[in-house]
């Protein structure tokens, strides 16, 4: 029998990964004004998105590691505690180099969220659910980015000041530390039909296994390509809403807001489709990367100036980049459980990867070319190549039916 308390664990890692998204994506709003106010060229304020990011990924490979010896219980409760307690000191940030130092800190606290726990989820549900429960973890995402952009502006706007987006925003996770140090659970009880086993290996020997397989490589670099278009769509957004569109800064945080939520739709669609209609995740990985690409490459194209027109075509962006977020429901297919955390360590590791490129590229682009339309095909450009090496694994599944 399934133990139901699945459905908490799954909660609780719902909650520790949306408020940790509402702590990294309350800065996109605020470009506009904190632009002016810290003196900030568009390379540095892309740097400010990107340098989170920096940090989130420098913890991504040695957090799947350790939360696989030391359980994913204390790295939540520690995670949750310092991203809030970092964001709040954000706003007490006067300088460039003072935000990227904090932005930076909490990206390491951050980034123990996600590698943890996805491995903890993949023990909790049986194979056949897997890629379902992982997009709706991963719906968190799109609902901790909606109410970081709806409220961001509006907050800076009701009270003052930029700074008080941050200290009310790091507060969510602080409190959601509470409920997963009393009621997490490392693995239920029971174990599958259909698991990958061991075969008796020491654990080691699977790290030596996880690096030497071409497949991890592969999708890997693919999600590059996605991570970047993702984050550095949703980091420029409210900024080309307000420069191009000529919207208020807190109409174009809501209206940002509101076009992240496509990916609520993205991800449990990717996920139904991969468990319940195909029966297999490689493709659906390589649908979100592609279409998000082409999205950005036609976004690039159009140029639209008008809100609807933008609305329209940027919704795309978000659903298809939120398609391939059931990557880590793939590698359950590859590799035993006991290594599961240090697997989606490493593909979190590669995506981040591009979600510290995405924004910066556009940045310095931006101050280039002065051109949000060339910013646009770069992203598309990355992320449709990157999506190419699905291919291999793709043919490889299809000859394993």
């Amino acid at each position: 029998m399934i133990s139901r308390y699945r459905w908490v664990i799954l909660s609780l890692a719902f909650l520790a990964f949306a408020t940790t998204y509402m702590a990294r994506m309350a800065y996109p709003p605020l470009i506009p004004e904190m632009s002016i106010e810290l003196n900030l060229t568009h390379a540095e304020a892309g740097m400010l998105m990107s340098g989170f990011f920096m940090g989130y990924l420098a913890i991504q490979l040695p957090i799947g590691f350790v939360s696989d010896k030391v359980g994913v219980k204390r790295i939540f409760t520690i995670s949750l505690v310092l991203t809030g307690i970092l964001c709040i000191l954000t706003g007490f940030a006067g300088s460039f180099s003072e935000v990227l130092i904090y932005r930076f800190s909490k990206g390491l606290a951050a980034g123990c969220i996600f590698a943890p726990g996805s491995a903890l989820i993949l023990r909790w549900f049986p194979p056949k659910d897997r890629a379902i429960s992982i997009s709706f973890f991963q719906i968190s995402v799109s609902f901790g980015t909606f109410i970081a952009l709806s409220s961001s502006a509006a907050i800076s706007s009701f009270f003052g000041g930029w700074s008080w987006s941050f200290w009310i925003l790091g507060i969510p996770s602080i409190i959601i530390a509470i409920p997963s140090l009393f009621l997490l659970r490392e693995k239920p009880d029971e174990t599958f039909e259909g698991e990958v086993v061991d075969g008796g290996r020491e654990v080691g020997s699977y790290y030596g296994f996880v690096l030497r397989d071409l497949r991890m490589w592969l999708v890997c670099i693919a999600t590059v390509g996605g991570g970047a278009a993702f984050i550095g769509s949703l980091t420029w957004i409210p900024t080309y809403l307000v420069r191009i569109v000529n919207l208020s800064e807190v109409y174009a945080g809501s209206i940002s807001s509101l076009l992240a939520l496509a990916g609520i739709f993205g991800t449990p669609i990717g996920g139904f489709i991969a468990d319940r209609i195909l029966h297999k995740r490689s493709p659906i990985v390589f649908l979100g990367i592609f279409g998000s690409g082409l999205a950005c490459i036609f976004f690039s194209i159009v140029v639209p100036s008008d809100l609807y027109s933008a609305i329209a075509l940027f919704i795309p962006i978000p659903f298809f980049s939120a398609v391939w977020w059931i990557g880590p429901s793939l590698l359950s297919e590859w590799f035993p459980l006991k290594v599961l955390g240090t697997a989606t360590g490493i593909l979190n590791f590669m995506t981040i990867s591009g979600c510290v490129l995405g924004p910066f590229i556009f940045g310095l682009i931006l101050d280039l070319t002065n051109s949000f339309s060339h910013g646009w095909f770069a992203l598309g450009a990355i992320a449709s190549l990157s999506a190419l090496l699905m291919i291999p694994i793709m043919l490889q599944d299809s000859k394993n039916v």
